[in-house]
């Protein structure tokens, strides 16, 4: 195994995407390597450094793998209840829900012919104004097209006499 390989294997377990047999290589890489000398106050800065990570409760941080961290129990149990009394209020609220009203169906009012056919008449000619004005509304439309369809046929020949 050369240096290369040695860094992937290095960035990879940092990044908890190694393999068994991966870590097992590492590990038997690094204890083949020679031991490496210390030098003499790399100890003291060794030793003050821990003290200060000890103090400022970062070692739990710093040491524990990112895979190894859990969601705290209580956070899950809060979950669970509150998926739970979601899932309760539906069933109460659905099963217990009146349903709405449906409105009756109407009577004949009319008595004698002669009644619904004046209603029939009245109803017809409610519905004949209300045609009526539709009819005009889309002739004023049509006349305002035209109007405009003309005007901007003048200007267009006003600009271009040669189309004409």
């Amino acid at each position: 195994m050369n240096d290369k390989e040695l860094d992937i294997l290095l960035d990879r377990f940092a990044s908890d995407e190694i393999t068994e047999a991966e870590q097992q290589r590492l590990i038997d890489r690094l204890a083949s390597l020679p031991e490496p000398e210390i030098p003499d106050m790399l100890g003291e800065r060794l030793a003050e450094t821990i003290d200060t990570l000890a103090a400022t409760d970062l070692t739990r941080r710093a040491i524990t793998p990112v895979h190894s961290r859990r969601i705290p129990p209580l956070r899950v149990i809060t979950g669970i209840a509150a998926a739970v009394a979601v899932i309760i209020t539906l069933g109460v609220h659905l099963f217990t829900a009146t349903p709405a009203p449906v409105s009756p169906t109407p009577l004949d009012t009319c008595a004698t012919p002669e009644e619904a056919y004046a209603e029939a008449r009245k109803a017809l000619l409610i519905f004949s104004s209300a045609i009526d004005k539709g009819i005009n509304q889309v002739e004023m439309a049509e006349a305002t097209a035209a109007d405009i369809h003309d005007k901007v046929a003048r200007q267009l020949n006003h600009l271009n006499p040669e189309n004409v």
